[in-house]
C-alpha cells in the first residue's frame, strides 16, 4: 500500500492497483455481507473533513498519481490493538495501527490550524 494517499480514501485504491500489477487473484468470499462501499471500517467521526481538505496546490494532481515509492517498507505505524477474529474456519488476525504523519513526504496528513 501507497502512504501518499493519507486521509484520502484512495489507498484502498492504489493496493487493489498493485495486486493487479502484480499478476495475483483478487476473489471476494461469495456469502460476505458488505459490499465495496463498507468492507473497510473508516474509524473517525463525520465531522473529520481531512478526506477532502486541500492543504497543497498540486495535491489533486498528486492524488491521481501512481506512487511506486512508498509502501510497507517505509510507513511508520504503532499498533494501538491485535484480534483474531474467525470467518467459518478461517481466522483472520486483525491489527488496529495509529499512522505518523510524516509532513515531509504527506504534507496534507494534518489539517492546517484555523
Amino acid at each position: 500500500m501507497s502512504n501518499k494517499y493519507w486521509g484520502w480514501g484512495l489507498e484502498d485504491d492504489e493496493f487493489y492497483l498493485r495486486i493487479r500489477d502484480g499478476d495475483l487473484n483478487l476473489t471476494r468470499v461469495a456469502n460476505l455481507t458488505t459490499d465495496r462501499s463498507n468492507t473497510f471500517l473508516h474509524v473517525h467521526g463525520i465531522e473529520r473533513k481531512r478526506d477532502y481538505a486541500v492543504v497543497t496546490k498540486d495535491q489533486r494532481a498528486i492524488k491521481r498519481k501512481r506512487d511506486y515509492v512508498s509502501g510497507l517498507n517505509s510507513v511508520r505505524y504503532n499498533i494501538t490493538a491485535r484480534r483474531i477474529l474467525s470467518f467459518g474456519d478461517a481466522r483472520v488476525h486483525v491489527v488496529d495501527v495509529s499512522l505518523h504523519c510524516d509532513m515531509t513526504w504527506t504534507p496534507y496528513c494534518k489539517l492546517p490550524k484555523r
